[in-house]
Formats: structure tokens, sequence, C-alpha cells
């Protein structure tokens, strides 16, 4: 499991974990990680939801990959505060229910048609 101490790093800007095993639920307490610009926790074992107020604790995102094949539920609306995102690859999750409306007014994407079709592949609709 990814130690909950991880929310002690709040000046962390980039995290990269991608296939590392890791398995259980995300901890709250990275949500304390406010900093990040880069977070990548793809190809793990994580499982659950993705927390509903995720977006509203990374301002700074650009780069979020959560490819993951463990994460159920729907797309969290928090994730329209992303507002410099560039990429987001939500792919090969269980993921369901609509994206929500407001996804398009994420600023830090080139252009709203290579947005929805990144958005679309790397969730994994096409």
């Amino acid at each position: 499991n990814l130690p909950t101490t991880i929310g002690k790093l709040d000046q962390l800007a980039s995290l990269h974990l991608s296939n590392n095993k890791f398995s259980g639920e995300l901890p709250m307490s990275l949500l304390n990680c406010s900093s990040l610009a880069i977070l990548d926790l793809s190809h793990n074992y994580f499982t659950r939801y993705i927390q509903v107020n995720f977006g509203y604790s990374f301002k700074n995102l650009t780069i979020l990959r959560l490819q993951n094949k463990y994460f159920f539920g729907g797309f969290p609306s928090s994730f329209c505060h992303l507002s410099n995102l560039q990429l987001l690859d939500l792919s090969k999750n269980h993921l369901t229910g609509p994206i929500p409306r407001c996804i398009h007014k994420l600023k830090g994407m080139t252009s709203m048609n290579n947005m929805m079709q990144t958005l679309i592949y790397h969730i994994g609709f096409l």
C-alpha cells in the first residue's frame, strides 16, 4: 500500500510511482500534496474509487496518469478544476457514467479537438 505519510510531502512537485505493484485504496493524505505538477500512479493495483474531491487539491497538475484497471465508479467532476492539465490518462479502468460537461474548460489542453481525442483515447472509450 502507498503509505499515508505521503501526505507530508506537501512541496513535492512530481511523483512517479508507476509499475510498483501498489495496492489498496489511494490514501486521502495524498490530497495534501497540493504542489504536484505530475502524478503518475499507473500500472498498479489501486482499488475502489477515485476520490470525489481529487481535482480540487491539485491546482498545478499538468500530467495525471491513473491507468490502473481497478478504479471503479464515475468520472469525478472535480477534474474540471484541473485547469493546467495537459495529459489525462484514465485508461484501462472500470469508470462508468458520463464525462462531465465542464471538462471542455480545461485550458491547459492545446485545443478542444485534441483534448477530446486524447481524453477519449486515454479513458478507453475507443
